[in-house]
C-alpha cells in the first residue's frame, strides 16, 4: 500500500493523490524544521509526508498515540529509499494536547 492508499483507507473517504517519491527536486525545506500539529489526522499525515520528502525535519504532534505512531512509521517507510543521510531522523513523533500548555511543555 503506497501513502495515498494508507491515507485514503485510513479516513474511509477520497483524499488528493499524494505522490510516494522520496526524493524532490524542491529545496526549499531542506534544513528547516516544520511542526505539524494533528499529525495522526488525514492533513496532517499528508503534510509531514510532504514536507519530510522535500528534506525538512519534522515535529509531528498529535494527541492520538496509535495515529501519530502509524504517521512517524508511513512517513519513514516513504522517505528511506533517500540516499540522504539521517533519513529516519525526519520525523519526531510528539504525544501532546497543543491546548494544554502542560501538555506541549512535556512533550
Amino acid at each position: 500500500m503506497n501513502a495515498a492508499e494508507s491515507l485514503s483507507s485510513a479516513s474511509g473517504s477520497p483524499e488528493p493523490a499524494i505522490t510516494s517519491t522520496t526524493t524532490s527536486t524542491d529545496t526549499r525545506f531542506r534544513g528547516k524544521t516544520i511542526v505539524i500539529t494533528g499529525a495522526g489526522g488525514t492533513f496532517g499525515r499528508a503534510g509531514c509526508l510532504y514536507f519530510a520528502q522535500r528534506g525538512a525535519r519534522v515535529a509531528a504532534l498529535d494527541n492520538n498515540f496509535d495515529a501519530l505512531t502509524e504517521t512517524v512509521q508511513l512517513v519513514r517507510k516513504e522517505c528511506q529509499a533517500s540516499a540522504e543521510p539521517y533519513v529516519n531522523k525526519r520525523i519526531n513523533g510528539f504525544e501532546c494536547d497543543v491546548t494544554s500548555t502542560e501538555s506541549v511543555d512535556a512533550a
